[in-house]
């Protein structure tokens, strides 16, 4: 690691990672897990096409999101939160729901995985 202190709250850093050239603690760390555990629509409120989904598409977006985001490494889960989300769509043809960041998509499917 770079520096001696967390790029996120300024503590000194025993142990961590390193997030796109950050230091981040690992109690900063735990604090992301916990947010990505909590997350819910509002969280998603800026995102086109989330009020045209259903609430069962909604919810469905929100279970698979979560697991999903969680699956993920440290820097690429950095890369894939809410804030950089794009846009959400319900396909019917697939019966998923598809959810697309700037060079990405991925299909969730109602048994909750994707592709």
């Amino acid at each position: 690691m770079g520096s001696s202190n967390c790029s996120v709250c300024g503590d000194g850093l025993i142990s961590g990672s390193m997030i796109e050239e950050k230091d981040i603690c690992m109690d900063c760390l735990l604090k992301e897990q916990k947010a990505i555990s909590k997350l819910g629509i509002g969280d998603l409120s800026h995102v086109p096409g989330v009020f045209t989904l259903t609430n069962s598409q909604r919810r469905l977006l929100i279970s698979v999101y979560k697991r999903h985001l969680l699956t993920m490494g440290t820097v690429q889960r950095h890369r894939f939160m809410p804030e950089h989300l794009k846009k959400v769509e319900w396909d019917p043809k697939d019966e998923t729901v598809n959810v697309y960041f700037s060079n990405i998509w991925w299909h969730y499917t109602n048994d909750h995985e994707w592709y």
